[in-house]
């Protein structure tokens, strides 16, 4: 199985969950780790995610700077979180030098248990 996920967006940006896949308990907590890679040095970018299952909710640190790096998903579930598998993306968006924004998405598949 891949440990990450890229599509192709828009721009020359590109983003990747690590590890591609993780669990939480319901009423737990996990985090991820996403690799930003920009299109050019001190490219402005915000992250963004996608819907969630009830009860589930994530926050990104930093969702918004310039450059590429790492940005910390933090993923917590409620007790009362449906179980089940849900594929989750992050809209990385990104102003291009020329004015222009682009997007990337990246994924991650997460087990609700």
């Amino acid at each position: 199985y891949p440990t990450a996920l890229e599509f192709a967006g828009g721009g020359a940006h590109r983003c990747r969950v690590e590890p591609f896949g993780v669990a939480v308990s319901r009423g737990g907590t996990a985090g991820q780790t996403l690799v930003r890679t920009p299109s050019y040095p001190a490219a402005p970018y915000r992250l963004f995610v996608g819907d969630l299952p009830r009860g589930v909710t994530a926050s990104l640190r930093p969702d918004a700077g310039r450059g590429g790096g790492v940005s910390h998903l933090i993923i917590e579930s409620t007790p009362d979180a449906p179980p089940g598998s849900y594929s989750i993306a992050v809209l990385y968006r990104e102003t291009e030098e020329g004015g222009a924004t682009a997007s990337a998405v990246c994924q991650l598949n997460l087990m609700i248990r």
